[in-house]
């Protein structure tokens, strides 16, 4: 086996086990068909219990309060094992991570329109918009927050092959009309990766991540869920490219505000 070879496969391997851990620890919180898994719902019933009697919060709330402690925690420990946040990818964006978030969520508006429209995702967010709707999107766009830290910090930054969240990018210059973007194929560069200005071994982590992000959509409706592998690719692109998870949580809720908009202007 050529070295070459033997580094695909140790990098499928790495992001293979990194998702199956990330997915495995999703489903005890965020997951919400796993409450009806016979052999997760005892499990998942105690957590939300324990919340409840700590907190004494309603549901809304310790949907939140849950969901930071739970991904929260594991930050601290991979802290303390010396994984900085940088390294996490929960500091501060190359300035390329912003013109690639305008950049996306242009082309997203379009695609949030026709979600927003559809007759299924006006049935499941209409009765959202209505007394306490405030509550309920605050609560969401906090959720929306630690979710990157999970799915396109920690999950994408321990699936990456080294060196890591740090190193992916291709730094520009770069030919052709999208330079400004840091998107275009060098003389002698080859395939999407490198017109993308990533390394072409981050793939395994990326479509792992997404993975992971769709499946917290579980419980959505199909459109959304269908939209969410695509999306959340894009956001894996976003957050390597701005070495940062913080563009990739812009995007999401400014497209998270523009589809509530449309759901709410359309019933």
């Amino acid at each position: 086996m050529q070295l070459s070879e033997k580094n695909s496969l140790r990098d499928l391997i790495r992001a293979s086990l990194v998702t199956a851990f990330s997915l495995a620890w999703v489903s005890l919180f965020w997951v919400q068909p796993a409450r009806g898994w016979p052999w997760l719902s005892t499990v998942i019933t105690s957590i939300d219990r324990g919340m409840a009697d700590l907190t004494g919060l309603d549901i809304l709330a310790r949907w939140v309060v849950t969901g930071y402690v739970f991904v929260l925690v594991p930050i601290a420990c991979l802290r303390l094992a010396g994984i900085s946040f940088r390294q996490m990818a929960l500091g501060w964006p190359h300035r390329d991570g912003w013109r690639l978030a305008g950049a996306g969520l242009g082309l997203a508006v379009p695609v949030l329109v026709i979600l927003g429209m559809d007759s299924s995702m006006q049935q499941f967010y209409g009765p959202m918009l209505g007394p306490g709707a405030l509550q309920v999107v605050c609560a969401d766009a906090l959720v929306i927050v630690i979710e990157h830290a999970w799915s396109m910090g920690v999950t994408l930054a321990l699936a990456v092959p080294p060196p890591g969240v740090e190193g992916p990018a291709i730094v520009a210059p770069r030919p052709g009309w999208l330079a400004f973007l840091g998107l275009g194929r060098r003389p002698g560069q080859s395939g999407i990766a490198a017109w993308l200005g990533l390394r072409p071994d981050i793939w395994p982590a990326v479509i792992g991540q997404a993975v992971v992000f769709t499946v917290v959509h579980l419980g959505k409706e199909t459109v959304e869920i269908l939209a969410a592998f695509p999306g959340a690719l894009g956001l894996a692109i976003l957050t390597l490219r701005s070495r940062s998870i913080w563009p990739g949580v812009v995007v999401h809720l400014a497209t998270g505000a523009i589809l509530l908009a449309v759901v709410y202007l359309g019933r």
